[in-house]
């Protein structure tokens, strides 16, 4: 590339010959993940796997003088036998604390609402320091319409939780949605 003046363009500015050169690579990595990575993602796995096993497949191999298909099979068999198992006792784990979070909903439901109105209370009292009002009535005004709100909520929900929690369009998100619904159904009992 010539400027007016005859002269290499690149080779007077380098900076701008890099930042070039730096932008095609960052746009080709972005290329090569977003569209092929799920692709490789099978091959790199296994590539990793075999990777990590071999130096046991070798030791038994020459040590132990193991058939190569034994080496192998028996590595493989036993490495997924062990994956296998630690994510058996995670999920054993989550379950139990799951089920525990579950017992204790209630609990941790007054807990969170004792909080937010011993908080509720500060914030009314420093409001009617501020307006110089009568002590308690933002207080009277807040739960007024807390309850109000609440007796709105609870018909809201009663008639469109079917259609909210439908629309949630993950899992997570899903999940999430019922474990507020069992603490709002608690908190109401």
């Amino acid at each position: 590339m010539r400027d007016s003046c005859g002269e290499n363009y690149f080779e007077e500015h380098p900076i701008f010959y890099r930042v070039l050169i730096l932008t095609g690579i960052t746009l080709s990595v972005v290329i090569v993940f977003r569209y092929l990575f799920v692709y490789l993602l099978p091959f790199v796995l296994a590539y990793l796997f075999m990777r990590m096993l071999f130096p046991v497949i070798r030791f038994l191999r020459r040590r132990w003088r193991f058939p190569c298909w034994l080496a192998y099979g028996g590595t493989l068999v036993s490495f997924f036998l062990a994956v296998t198992g630690v994510f058996t006792l995670l999920a054993w784990q989550l379950g139990k604390q799951f089920r525990l979070l579950l017992e204790n909903i209630r609990i941790y439901g007054e807990k969170i609402m004792d909080i937010c109105c011993v908080q509720a209370v500060r914030m009314c009292d420093c409001v009617d320091r501020l307006l110089k009002a009568k002590e308690g009535t933002s207080e009277l005004f807040f739960y007024e319409q807390f309850y109000r709100l609440q007796d709105s909520c609870e018909d809201v929900v009663s008639r469109h939780a079917g259609d909210f929690l439908s629309g949630c369009l993950c899992f997570g998100g899903k999940f999430f949605m019922v474990l507020l619904l069992i603490v709002e159904l608690n908190m109401m009992v």
